[in-house]
């Protein structure tokens, strides 16, 4: 008889140890969902700008694209411009020599 007391004294202190272990759990799960939450809740935070510094990307790219154009397009009239002030040129020094021509004669 004395060995059912003791025995029973044993699993009231082994089930206390085990209570005592599932609340230190129950807090550390609640300590573990709150740090998962925030780093979510970061993570979201950073993808987020991530996703607006792609935007901005793809904005400057398609920016630089037109500029390139802007730019070939430029340097085509400045082409097409300097040839025709050539042939312009040339034009003028064809009738100011037909003119001294005439002087001449």
């Amino acid at each position: 008889m004395q060995n059912q007391p003791d025995r029973l004294d044993r699993i009231e202190a082994t089930l206390d140890r085990v209570a005592q272990q599932l609340d230190n759990q129950v807090m550390m799960n609640a300590e573990l969902k709150q740090s998962v939450s925030a780093l979510v809740e970061t993570a979201n935070i950073h993808q987020q700008g991530l996703e607006l510094l792609a935007r901005e990307m793809r904005e400057q790219r398609a920016e630089i694209r037109e500029q390139h154009t802007d730019i070939s397009q430029l340097q085509e009239f400045q082409r097409t411009t300097s040839a025709a002030l050539d042939r312009i040129s040339a034009v003028l020094d064809y009738l100011v020599r037909q003119d001294n021509q005439n002087l001449d004669s």
